[in-house]
């Protein structure tokens, strides 16, 4: 899990202003040679001033915007023929004058434009009169249902076919939607704020004459609603002069410390007038943000391009509450608390990788161009990575940026992160007591907990061979001499040094024991650990090698007698040692260390070990998890010496099942699972108290059922 800590940071104001911005950072507890994020925020959410806006609001007054505003369906491309087509549907959930929107994308028409078209209730089968239009065509007092709209044009001319924008609308008037969205702009901006307003439309060709400043960049409110409440819609749309109209505003009536924007609103294609997207090169140039709406069938291409050339952004509206939604958003992007931001990093003891949002880099500094800087959070992601461990700093870094009041401000910080690397891990497989002239043959593995490539050498009194044979994996094979031993025993350590791709080390000693031809006693086990539920019996090798006649013996530690079965059988080279702890040897888990001793006629001696943990049968914690076999014992009365008792078991998700009374097997079968039914057939011999136990194992593991042991009284033959 990745851990991140807060890094105290030294901010150095080189003056004095108001508070507008805030830095800190966060830094991911990383890993050497991993990658690793600090992240940069700056929080201007606390400012105290704001640089002054000087806007301009850049209105389309053309024709279209007579047309209804509430726009309720999907603005779509459709097209229409000679015949009558379906062009769309939609739903009205109350009575509504209705406008269907058919709209040429330069919205200029000749008489061959014209267009019929009616509407039909889906529902009633109502069919509306056929209207007659170039745009829109309109009807009254449409009822609540489910409509669809059906179009054709009307004339034959060299074209068979026409591409429309399609919409219905709902009233009042797009102008006068726009008008309150707008007035509501004025309102949100501050006394220092100011803001002009630029109509554009045109009569025929002429435009100059009536696309116009209405209203000169002013702080008075109550002048820029009347302004916006006296426009008018007549004619085309000369977006590109509108612009012009507005950048020359700024130009020449904007102040140096404003933060100057121009938001323009269309609801068509501009038809007259110089090209927008040429003109938005003006904008560009003396550095004005323009922020665009579009409304109804507007040329979203070219808006969308206009607001991303010069840093803005694009919106689209399809009613009035979109609108000052809209409007209300670009009143907050457009506050600024400080101008010309540059945040800037310079790295050390750390190498790049990448950043979130992308920087300019030269070299070790980055550096992000921010500009405005507007209230909120801004988060700076740096990834990198390091080739050292340790707690030191990664980083120098600026924030810069021109306060409201004009003062220049400059904040330093430093970054800091911690890297960990951690050791190799080494493991070493193969018996490490040997004979003169017998092979030592150790295989080492070695790995890495944060996946470095990695490098194994060793340190011993030996030369061996010594051969890699995969990315994690060594062999160490050696043959001592005949003479290597004098007498009894010769022992050394081999030290075994791993090193990780960034110099971490670990190192692993392993003993060697080199035995003596002639004279030698080796004992061992063949297996350290072992686990047995009450009840059950575990079986462990005990091996003895030695140059004379021997004796062994063993020791239970941490058992008291009587509560355990416990047994040492030879069985050629091999010694068997049985243990099987009864029924009430714990109440819970219990560990027992068995100690084996040997010596032999040569006065030598050797030991080993094991560690056996015993479970209770009736802990219901393990049963849980594990196989389970459940058992049933007709009760039929008394059960005498000699009777069949028949053990029905039913096994779930069991490969092998065992049953015991009074600790000693009676049964045992492979099963299939995952239910496996079974009938086992036990014949008491003599009378008394028996306890039959049902195990089930799964894979290597035994565990005991989920069930108290079942304990039978046999009676007597009378």
């Amino acid at each position: 899990m990745m851990k991140w800590i807060t890094v105290t940071i030294l901010l150095i104001m080189l003056t004095v202003p108001a508070v507008a911005a805030d830095v800190t950072v966060t830094a991911e507890k990383g890993t050497v040679g991993k990658l690793a994020n600090f992240t940069i925020t700056i929080n201007t959410k606390k400012y105290t001033e704001t640089t002054p806006i000087d806007a301009v609001l850049v209105m389309d007054c053309s024709g279209s915007m007579l047309r209804w505003g509430n726009i309720i369906t999907d603005v779509s491309y459709v097209t229409i023929t000679r015949s009558y087509t379906k062009v769309g549907e939609f739903k009205l959930d109350r009575p509504s004058d209705v406008e269907i929107m058919l709209q040429k994308p330069l919205d200029i028409y000749t008489p061959d434009d014209e267009f019929e078209a009616y509407i039909v209730n889906k529902d009633t089968g109502q069919t509306f009169p056929i209207k007659k239009g170039l745009s829109v065509v309109r009807w009254n007092n449409v009822p609540p249902g489910k409509y669809e709209v059906y179009a054709r044009l009307m004339h034959c001319c060299c074209c068979k076919e026409d591409l429309r924008i399609f919409c219905v609308e709902l009233p009042p008037e797009r102008l006068t939607l726009v008008k309150s969205a707008a007035k509501s702009f004025v309102d949100l901006l501050k006394d220092n704020d100011r803001v002009a307003v630029v109509e554009f439309t045109s009569y025929g060709l002429d435009y100059w004459d009536y696309t116009k400043v209405i209203e000169h960049l002013t702080n008075d409110k109550n002048d820029v609603k009347s302004a916006i409440d006296s426009l008018n819609a007549l004619g085309g749309t000369p977006m590109g002069y509108g612009l012009q109209l507005a950048i020359d505003e700024l130009n020449y009536n904007g102040r140096t410390d404003a933060n100057k924007v121009i938001i323009l609103l269309s609801d068509g294609w501009w038809n007259t007038g110089p090209d927008p997207m040429v003109v938005v090169n003006d904008a560009i140039a003396h550095g004005y943000k323009i922020y665009t709406i579009g409304y109804g069938g507007a040329d979203e291409n070219t808006l969308k391009a206009i607001a991303e050339k010069t840093g803005g952004k694009y919106y689209y509206a399809a009613n009035e509450s979109d609108l000052k939604e809209i409007y209300s958003e670009i009143a907050k992007e457009i506050v600024c608390v400080g101008k010309n931001a540059v945040l800037k990093l310079k790295l050390t003891n750390v190498t790049f990788v990448k950043s979130d949002p992308d920087c300019t880099r030269n070299g070790n500094v980055l550096t992000w161009n921010i500009g405005d800087l507007k209230p909120g959070t801004l988060n700076f992601t740096v990834t990198v990575k390091a080739t050292k461990e340790g707690t030191f700093k990664v980083a120098d870094g600026w924030l810069n940026y021109t306060a409201p009041n004009g003062t220049e401000v400059s904040k330093k910080f430093e970054v800091y992160m911690t890297f960990v690397n951690h050791p190799p891990k080494i493991e070493v497989f193969g018996k490490t007591e040997i004979y003169e002239l017998e092979w030592l043959d150790l295989t080492i593995r070695v790995t890495d907990p944060d996946g470095h490539a990695v490098s194994l050498s060793y340190v011993a009194p030996i030369s061996g061979i010594f051969v890699r044979k995969n990315a994690t994996t060594w062999e160490l094979k050696w043959m001592p001499s005949s003479n290597f031993v004098e007498s009894g025993t010769r022992t050394f350590t081999i030290t075994f040094v791993a090193k990780d791709e960034y110099n971490k080390t670990a190192e692993k000693n392993v003993t060697v024991t080199v035995h003596d031809r002639q004279k030698w006693l080796v004992m061992w086990t063949d297996k350290e650990n072992a686990t047995v539920y009450e009840g059950n019996t575990t079986c462990i090798g005990v091996h003895v090698n030695s140059s004379s006649d021997y004796t062994i013996t063993f020791d239970v530690e941490n058992a008291s007698n009587g509560t355990y079965v416990a047994s040492l059988q030879n069985l050629g080279n091999v010694w068997t040692f049985y243990f099987t702890p009864q029924y009430d040897f714990t109440n819970s888990v219990k560990n027992v260390t068995v100690v084996f001793k040997a010596e032999n006629k040569e006065g030598l001696t050797a030991s080993a070990s094991v560690n056996i943990t015993v479970k209770n049968v009736n802990v219901t914690t393990w049963a849980k998890v594990l196989p389970k076999g459940e058992l049933e014992i007709p009760t039929k009365g008394k059960i005498y010496v000699g009777e069949p008792i028949y053990l029905k078991i039913t096994f779930i998700n069991a490969t092998a099942g065992n049953v015991t009374v009074n600790g000693v097997e009676i049964w045992r079968d492979k099963l299939t699972p995952p239910v496996d039914e079974r009938t086992v057939i036990f014949v008491p011999n003599a009378a008394g108290e028996y306890r039959i136990v049902v195990w089930a194992i799964n894979g290597s593991i035994a565990t005991p059922t989920n069930f108290v042991p079942i304990d039978v009284s046999i009676k007597p033959i009378s």
